[in-house]
Parts: structure tokens; sequence; C-alpha cells
């Protein structure tokens, strides 16, 4: 099982870690990915959705400036003052990537409250760069199981396809890759490299 320091809350040892295994407070130990743009994250085979806590205090803090607003007549404050919240009022969100059943790291930084599959409009990965909104989109479904000791939702494909992260924005975007083109891709490029 899974190495976690309860004292610093920290991961110890994520090579030995088991999705199945682990608990939620382990997977929000996991590090982040390097930057926004998730270009240092390989390709992986499932995404663990990761819901953000909401704090009981700051649920009880928005309550009393709510009701301080109504007795005052003051405007309302916004639902995002609860820590956990988008602007949106919708809980935010981060994302474990995965190979296997071995975690590789956080994704998002809590930053997002809508996972997009395939990209914003589901035009797929760099379809901008392709020559504008395609005329077919390939069918990519995918599936969802729950976790066993966690309980959180993780989404997967078939082994035909991989997945690849976008940037972590208010909306968080992930595209499915197929396998053979990248294995084709990541031959060239380590023959280019000789």
């Amino acid at each position: 099982m899974a190495k976690f320091n309860e004292t610093t809350k920290k991961i110890i040892r994520i090579e030995e870690m088991d999705i199945n295994l682990m608990t939620i407070e382990e997977f929000r130990a996991l590090p982040e990915s390097k930057d926004w743009h998730n270009q240092d994250v390989e390709l992986f085979d499932s995404l663990i959705i990761l819901p953000a806590d909401i704090y009981h205090f700051s649920v009880l803090f928005y309550f009393i400036k709510l009701l301080i607003a109504k007795i005052f007549r003051l405007e309302k404050p916004p639902i995002y003052s609860i820590a956990g919240l988008h602007d949106s009022g919708y809980r935010l969100m981060d994302f474990v990537a995965c190979k296997g059943h071995k975690p590789i790291c956080r994704l998002s930084g809590w930053g997002s409250d809508v996972l997009e599959f395939d990209g914003i409009g589901g035009f797929g990965y760099n379809w901008s760069k392709k020559g504008g909104v395609p005329k077919t989109i390939p069918s990519k479904g995918g599936k969802i199981d729950c976790l066993r000791t966690s309980g959180l939702l993780r989404l997967f494909k078939s082994p035909k396809w991989k997945l690849k992260a976008g940037e972590a924005l208010s909306r968080f975007e992930i595209f499915a890759i197929e396998a053979k083109k990248d294995e084709k891709q990541q031959k060239s490029n380590s023959q280019k490299n000789l």
C-alpha cells in the first residue's frame, strides 16, 4: 500500500501505490503537474475525479454573512466565498492521471469546475491546427467506475486510446489519443534523437 506520512500529509513512495487501495487524503497529497500546461505529463490510461473539500467553517461563515446582508439589506455575498467552490457555484475538482493502477500526478490544481471530454466542443486534440472544425468526429466513448477504497470516480477508455491532459484552466480538457499513433510518434522522435 502507499506510504503516506500523516504528519506532513505527503506521499513517500508513489511507485508503490495502487489507486484501488488509496484514500482520498492520499490522492490529495499526490504531487501536482509542474506547470498549468501539463506538458510534463505523459499520456495516461485513466483519470480520477477528485472533488475539493468544502470546509464546514467556510459554509457557516458564508451563512453568517448572508444573514447580515439580509438584516442590513446589503449585497448578497458570492457563493464562491465558500472555500472549495468555483465562482459558478459548483464544486472545484482536481484530476489524477493514472497508468494502469498507478497514479502519476494531480493535474488541475483545484481550479476547474468542468471537465471537457476531447476539448471544448469535443473536436479532439489540436483540431484548430488541422484546418478548422472537423466535418466528422470519430466516436471515442469512455467508461466510468468507482474506486474500491476512496469511492472516487475513474474515467477510462479502451486500450485503443490513451488520454492527454489539456491546460489547467476553469474548464479542464482531456483528449483521447489513439495509442498506435502515439507509439509511432514516440518511435519517430526517438530515431530523430539518435
